[in-house]
């Protein structure tokens, strides 16, 4: 109902004079309605995918885990087989026996569900202090409620019923004539515990991948060439209230400039309307005088730059000149272009020279005197726009270029702007490089964190792999001393017990490399689109992940297998 009544009042004030880019635009547009009491913070929005792989990065962790939990009942069930047989046969039903396990189970993932709760409070606010600071204040609601109780909660019954209830059931089943007649028991998890390596390995291998693709869109995007340099600035917005009459804000922008430069080691200061960097872009379509317009995309970004603005944002200047003071009084008017522009409608002609008309100003014709660098102003993932500078007598925002200590510098903005206009107010005053880097904050959380929980669930994996080898190792005590007795090497041991586990190691990491290529698939689709620069497919970085993986495995299995080796064969046909 509100978005019809929006696009009926749109359609009569605007749609009529507009472009039928405009109206394509507009159609293919939604709106959204919220409570006003959520506010206009835009944080969730932004994070919503990042949080949502991490939600699944948790629960393949949690997954592993309760693997290695499974198999470690498995091998206290198997020690406790001798008990549970007495039980059985003094009368005790197996119903009762494994409602018993099953309840130890249960109240071991209750608790752990209670510190996961504890651990929570840490958590949160460790993971909000990751978080960029935002221009508009946002509250963040740490508090566990009874929803996040209840889910927490049913989680741990879930895996409790899910990883406890079979080993529960299983050891239940203990056949009573067999084991009344005494003799050693062979490993009680067997084929299971080793299905369940398997799957923590293969579970892991999608997750160092995952990680890996992440700290590489990291890099891809921090090293990547923005066309300025953002180095020893420091960008600042100004406030006014409202009515403030034009003139006398060109007054203030005109005398912040020359302050500011005034002082040794100010290299250049100036200023801008439309955003710099980031969200916020200033758009709109442009006619080329003499040349039609090429194709349907006739969308140009716009920035309205005062004088230095690209001396200040390091911005090359390849052919004609900058924008300079004479260029405000618009006789003759004129603007900038960049390269993109200059390709897009006058291929291998000069831009130089050549007129345009903007859809906002159709009575104005402007001459190019400047083209400079291509740079990426809607951020490093955003593709290089063709972009039209114009004169400004007043802006909004501010660069300063200097050769100063940030802090240093800063005092002196705040000195100069207070006796230029005391009606000014300097909001959001930061290094340049801040700014940029806060663009990618989401990456940067995100390479974080699942690094974080890649290198946990391979120590958990190696951790289960060590405890089903080093008990299996135990059982076959025996097994070794009579092989060592009849003449087998201690390297003959070692080898056996290491040819065993890998092939379990193999299995679980071949089915890990396809899961991995799935993974890697989903986030570079258009669905999540989380990757830059560096495709799914990256065969360096899937074999590092699979010998990484592979060395871990290796070594958490080579330390039971030694002990193995160590077998004194007396000491083992003695007890025999």
């Amino acid at each position: 109902m509100f978005e019809a009544a929006f696009r009926a009042h749109v359609a009569d004030a605007l749609l009529p004079t507009a472009s039928p880019r405009f109206k394509q635009m507009l159609a293919a547009q939604h709106i959204t309605v919220r409570p006003a009491a959520s506010g206009l913070a835009t944080t969730g929005r932004k994070y919503e995918k990042p949080l949502l792989v991490l939600f699944g990065v948790a629960a393949v962790v949690l997954l592993i885990s309760c693997a290695n939990i499974a198999n470690l009942i498995l091998a206290r069930n198997a020690a406790r087989h001798r008990e549970i047989v007495v039980r059985l046969a003094l009368g005790a039903s197996r119903t009762r026996i494994a409602w018993q396990l099953f309840t130890e189970n249960l109240t071991l993932a209750l608790s752990g569900c209670l510190v996961a709760v504890l651990l929570s409070a840490w958590g949160t606010r460790l993971l909000v202090s990751l978080l960029p600071p935002s221009s508009l204040p946002v509250a963040f609601n740490l508090r566990p409620d009874f929803a996040v109780f209840g889910f927490t909660g049913g989680v741990a019954v879930a895996t409790a019923i899910l990883f406890g209830l079979g080993p529960a059931l299983r050891a239940s089943r203990e056949k009573l004539e067999m084991s009344l007649h005494g003799g050693q028991r062979v490993i009680g998890s067997g084929w299971r515990g080793r299905l369940l390596v398997a799957g923590q390995l293969a579970l892991s291998l999608p997750l160092l991948v995952g990680a890996g693709l992440f700290v590489k869109t990291l890099h891809n995007l921090k090293s990547s060439d923005l066309g300025f340099h953002a180095e020893n600035v420091v960008t600042f917005d100004l406030s006014h209230p409202k009515g403030t009459s034009q003139d006398r804000l060109r007054q203030a922008c005109a005398e912040i400039k020359q302050r500011l430069e005034s002082h040794p080691g100010v290299i250049v200061a100036s200023y801008s309307s439309g955003s710099m960097y980031g969200d916020g872009g200033w758009s709109g379509s442009v006619d080329v005088i003499g040349n039609p317009s090429p194709g349907k995309d006739n969308d140009v970004g716009l920035i309205s730059a005062g004088p230095g603005f690209f001396e200040a944002i390091g911005l090359g200047l390849l052919q004609g000149r900058y924008l300079n003071f004479q260029d405000q009084a618009e006789k003759p008017p004129v603007a900038v272009v960049n390269e993109s522009f200059a390709r897009h409608y006058f291929g291998s002609e000069s831009a130089i020279g050549q007129r345009i008309k903007l859809d906002f100003e159709p009575e104005i014709v402007r001459e190019i005197v400047g083209l400079v660098r291509d740079a990426k102003h809607y951020g490093v993932r955003e593709r290089v726009w063709p972009m039209v500078y114009l004169p400004a007598r007043e802006g909004d925002s501010f660069l300063v270029r200097a050769n100063l200590n940030t802090q240093l510098l800063a005092g002196i903005v705040r000195t100069e702007v207070r006796a230029s206009d005391k009606i000014l107010q300097i909001q959001e005053m930061q290094p340049f490089d801040t700014v940029i880097n806060g663009m990618i904050s989401q990456e940067r959380l995100t390479a974080l964190l699942s690094s974080v929980f890649g290198v946990l669930a391979c120590l958990i994996a190696a951790i289960g792999l060590y405890g089903v080898v080093a008990y299996g190792v135990s059982r076959r005590t025996n097994e070794f001393g009579i092989r060592m007795a009849m003449g087998a090497q201690r390297r003959d041991v070692r080898i056996l017990v290491l040819r065993q586990t890998l092939v379990v190691i193999l299995c679980g990491v071949a089915i890990g490399v396809g899961g991995a290529l799935v993974a890697a698939r989903l986030l570079s689709s258009e669905i999540y689109g989380m990757l830059y620069g560096i495709k799914p497919t990256d065969i360096s970085l899937l074999m590092g992940a699979t010998i990484s993986l592979v060395a871990i495995a290796l070594l958490a299995a080579f330390l039971p297998a030694r002990r193995a080796s160590r077998v004194d064969p007396m000491v083992a046909l003695r007890y025999e």
